[in-house]
């Protein structure tokens, strides 16, 4: 079958009105979960002006403050917005096919994490999966390939 030039344009066609819905449907979205640019002004007070002080003019009363009258405009102030704060998400480590705990722990810390460092990942990992009911035979903790396990900060 061959294209005909009718059915090239019509194609073309098609892709542009997907990049254009594309681009404004980003737009809209970008728009939309955007923190609106406008800024609340709010009041504040007027700030008592200290009078510095020396060996010759130490003042015997009270330092005069500033009183507001009808000529000061107060300064608007932009309020900070709340910031989200970031949910921790444990961090896991699957268990492959021939995987011991050690080499799990491995792979979650850093290259060059010496092996004192890694049997404390050891014990983390056995205090965080509980809810997994691993064993332990002599010193090495039992995993099974599959499992998700949570894992401990790297020491």
């Amino acid at each position: 079958m061959k294209l005909k030039p009718v059915h090239f344009l019509l194609g073309l066609g098609a892709l542009l009105l997907i990049g254009a819905l594309a681009l404004s449907g980003g737009w809209l979205l970008g728009r939309a979960l955007s923190p609106d640019s406008t800024v609340t002004p709010t009041l504040t007070g007027t700030l008592p002006i200290a009078q510095p002080t020396t060996a010759a003019n130490t003042p015997t009363s009270p330092a005069p403050t500033a009183t507001p009258d009808a000529a000061t405009t107060p300064r608007a102030t932009s309020t900070p917005r709340p910031t989200a704060m970031p949910t921790l998400v444990p961090e896991t480590q699957t268990v492959r096919q021939r995987d011991t705990v050690l080499e799990v722990c491995r792979r979650h810390c850093p290259p060059g994490t010496d092996y004192d460092m890694l049997q404390q990942c050891v014990q983390g990992i056995a205090d965080l999966n509980t809810h997994l009911n691993l064993e332990w035979r002599g010193n090495n903790l039992i995993i099974h390939p599959g499992q998700v396990l949570n894992m401990p900060p790297c020491p």
